[in-house]
């Protein structure tokens, strides 16, 4: 009896091993399922929520949800391919807060943006760019109606795109426009230098 319980006994360590060992297949399936739950998606947009929101200085516009978005992103990057259910998880809750730092600051941005662009517009027609440099001027002036419709419409993001290349259009032909009145003032100045030159000598001639 007492040699039978002591088998008993040690069939029962035994089977607890083995139902405790992991095998190398199943092992190796935990590790695809690992490498599968990674979540590349949800950090790469996180990322890219990020980048446009520093990009236009849009966190002084909801400063709240923005930290909570750094909060989240921070601990969706310490967990990452560590615990990926925790950092999938952060990484969600970090697109929800920038989404929500782009929806606030998007309309207050796009209406300081224009403001600018407008600033820049009304420079370059001082100097008649929108003559000295028509087609360019034409193109700049076309981003900058559509940005005015797009934030008429609400289309906030695509606003701020439109006057930011407008902007940068306007202000390249103020530039260009002020190289042409520069050449065209030097042109005049020597040809006023060589009109007083050919009267000298028809004066120093006698004519």
């Amino acid at each position: 009896m007492r040699k039978f319980s002591i088998v008993l006994i040690a069939l029962c360590i035994l089977m607890i091993l083995i139902s405790c060992a992991t095998s190398p297949e199943k092992g190796a399936k935990n590790t695809e399922e690992q490498e599968r739950d990674i979540p590349e998606k949800e950090y790469a947009q996180a990322k890219l929520l990020r980048e446009k929101i520093e990009k236009y200085g849009l966190s002084e516009y909801a400063a709240d949800e923005y930290n909570l978005g750094e909060e989240m992103f921070k601990k969706g990057e310490e967990n990452y391919n560590k615990n990926n259910k925790n950092s999938k998880k952060a990484f969600k809750e970090a697109i929800t807060h920038y989404n929500a730092v782009i929806e606030k600051g998007n309309p207050v941005y796009s209406e300081h943006l224009q403001k600018e662009t407008e600033t820049v517009k009304k420079d370059a027609e001082n100097i008649k760019a929108n003559v000295a440099m028509k087609d360019e001027y034409e193109k700049a002036l076309a981003l900058y109606e559509r940005a005015v419709n797009e934030r008429n419409a609400g289309n906030f993001e695509k606003a701020v795109e439109h006057f930011e290349e407008a902007k940068r259009l306007f202000a390249e032909v103020y530039t260009q426009t002020e190289v042409k009145m520069a050449r065209a003032e030097k042109s005049i100045e020597e040809s006023k230098g060589e009109l007083q030159l050919v009267e000298q000598k028809i004066k120093d001639a006698g004519l």
